[in-house]
Parts: C-alpha cells; sequence; structure tokens
C-alpha cells in the first residue's frame, strides 16, 4: 500500500508573485470596498429614515431598555445575593426553589467578581487607548 506523506502544510503552489498579490488583493480589498458601499448606501439612510419615523415614545421606552444594562442595578443584585446567601448560610435557612444559600452567596460574589473584572478591562482598554470619548452633544 503506498499513501502519501501527511504534511501539515500544503506544497507552496506555482505561480508568479504578482497573481499572488492580486489574490490577495482581491481577498482583501474587495471585501472592505463592500462593507464601505453598504456603510454609504445601507447603513446611513436606514438611520436616517429610522430617526424621522420614531416617536418620542418609543426612544424613551429604548432609553429605559438601555438603563437596564448600567451596572448599579447589577452590584445591587449581586451584594443583596452575597449578603442573603451569607445571613441564609447562617441561620439555617431553606431555599424554596432548591438552591442552598451557599450558592446564593456564590452567585453573588460571581456577579461582583464579574462586573469588576469588566471594569478593570475597560479601564485597561481606555488607558491603552488613550482616546477621549465622543461628546453626547
Amino acid at each position: 500500500m503506498t499513501a502519501e506523506p501527511i504534511t501539515a502544510f500544503p506544497p507552496p503552489k506555482s505561480g508568479l508573485p504578482g497573481q499572488r498579490l492580486a489574490g490577495l488583493l482581491h481577498r482583501c480589498l474587495v471585501p472592505v470596498l463592500l462593507l464601505l458601499g453598504c456603510a454609504a448606501w445601507l447603513d446611513r439612510p436606514l438611520t436616517l429614515w429610522i430617526n424621522r419615523s420614531v416617536s418620542p415614545q418609543v426612544n424613551t421606552v429604548f432609553d429605559y431598555i438601555g438603563n437596564l444594562g448600567d451596572s448599579g442595578t447589577y452590584v445591587a443584585l449581586g451584594l443583596a445575593a452575597y449578603i442573603l446567601g451569607l445571613q441564609g448560610m447562617l441561620r439555617g435557612w431553606a431555599v424554596p426553589w432548591g438552591w442552598t444559600c451557599e450558592k446564593i452567596a456564590r452567585a453573588g460574589m460571581l456577579l461582583l467578581a464579574t462586573l469588576t473584572a469588566g471594569g478593570l478591562a475597560t479601564w485597561v482598554l481606555k488607558n491603552v487607548v488613550a482616546r477621549a470619548p465622543r461628546s453626547a452633544a
């Protein structure tokens, strides 16, 4: 039985360097031009149309939805879960949905640790990039 050896990389194709450059430009330049075209002729007109057709009440609803992602709410929930879990462990409370108080305390601590790690990552990125955010005006 004759088998060809298995190699990690395929053998190089024979071709002129200009053909490889043209292929690279075709693979990179065409998608970039397509994205720019979509941004200019699809995204911008769609955004302008949505801004013209949306009522102030819908904007208010979406502002409330956007505020749900604020970290203050989750810090309060994480602290409440952690404190209630610790109190439940101390007093021997039974949780009706099957979790233990230890799991609730761990979930609260995990939420707080996740928020802390996200905040630290954001702080590092802002300092590395060192670019001022756009003004809201």
